[in-house]
């Protein structure tokens, strides 16, 4: 790896620091914490053990047969470590007493999800109806601005563009990581994990974590990204803007990274031509990405995925 420059190197280990910041708590923590202080006030318990012992009995409908069974629910009040599942996190709601508002703090704060989920059978849902036309039409202005002698590249025809949308998007994401193995440009993925997540990220099929969403969001919009540009396609598909404050469902500050990183993209390319901010952000990106993962953090990677690492088999040409 290439020295970096003093200035890039200081903006990466402050960055860095502020995102694993020693004894901070999101506003995720604090909240939950207050939500089960409430049931411990209004049943006039003193202890925490009491509590948690409450909160497991409302869950499961019987008490612990030993005290170690209710380390789940001290771990949730702690914030040490969240519901496994959407229907998990809202029995836990349910046995908190959470009223409708509080419900969806719970889901889109706490446990950093949407608020719906949707399945095949919602095609007719006017929300989903409005949400999937919002990502048809980012899918639209990422294809438009892919260079035409990029298309030739990868062996597309423009006329045909839209029908090679994932492999477009693989390629484009491959420019923003520090990734294991590079395909060229005209080799297409064989990988049928894949293939399934991304139609689910297309036709919002099932629970989709927001970290994935902001990840979606952010490489459908380069390079026009910008807080309000995220903000908005999170909370017209149903998350939470981005927040300073917040934590990603297993605790890391991944709002706060982006947000520095949107900020300086915004000190660096203001007023330059969007190819010029292209170039920048991928090199960016790519920098701190391989710095992440060199320091140690790759729960802070937020672009990379693992089909972006490639694949042992040889990939398939004819698939798109």
């Amino acid at each position: 790896m290439e020295p970096l420059e003093i200035d890039t190197q200081n903006w990466l280990e402050e960055t860095l620091a502020l995102c694993t910041e020693f004894g901070w708590e999101s506003r995720e923590r604090l909240w939950i914490r207050e939500r089960f202080e409430a049931v411990a006030q209004s049943q006039n318990l003193s202890g925490r053990g009491m509590l948690d012992r409450l909160i497991f009995e409302r869950l499961y409908g019987r008490p612990p047969e030993k005290s170690t069974e209710q380390l789940t629910i001290r771990y949730w009040r702690t914030g040490q470590h969240k519901p496994q599942s959407r229907e998990q996190c809202l029995a836990l709601g349910q046995a908190l007493g959470l009223d409708t508002a509080d419900t969806d703090v719970l889901l889109r704060g706490y446990y950093d999800s949407a608020d719906r989920v949707f399945t095949a059978g919602d095609e007719e849902d006017p929300v989903y109806h409005w949400r999937r036309r919002y990502l048809e039409q980012l899918e639209t202005q990422y294809l438009a601005i892919i260079h035409p002698l990029t298309l030739e590249r990868r062996k597309i025809p423009w006329e045909k563009s839209g029908e090679y949308l994932r492999h477009c998007y693989v390629q484009e994401a491959r420019q923003y990581v520090d990734t294991k193995n590079k395909l060229d440009e005209t080799s297409h993925l064989n990988s049928a994990n894949y293939v399934n997540e991304f139609q689910r990220l297309r036709f919002l099929r099932g629970e989709i974590p927001r970290k994935t969403m902001l990840r979606h969001l952010f490489l459908l919009s380069v390079p026009f990204v910008s807080r309000s540009v995220l903000d908005q396609g999170l909370e017209t598909l149903g998350y939470l803007p981005l927040d300073a404050q917040h934590e990603s469902r297993f605790g890391e500050r991944t709002d706060l990274l982006v947000l520095r990183l949107l900020e300086r993209y915004q000190q660096e390319c203001a007023g330059r031509a969007p190819d010029c901010c292209h170039t920048w952000l991928r090199q960016t990106c790519r920098t701190l990405d391989a710095f992440l993962l060199r320091c140690g953090h790759p729960e802070l990677r937020f672009l990379h995925f693992k089909t972006l690492d490639g694949e042992k088999k040889k990939a398939r040409q004819e698939t798109r």
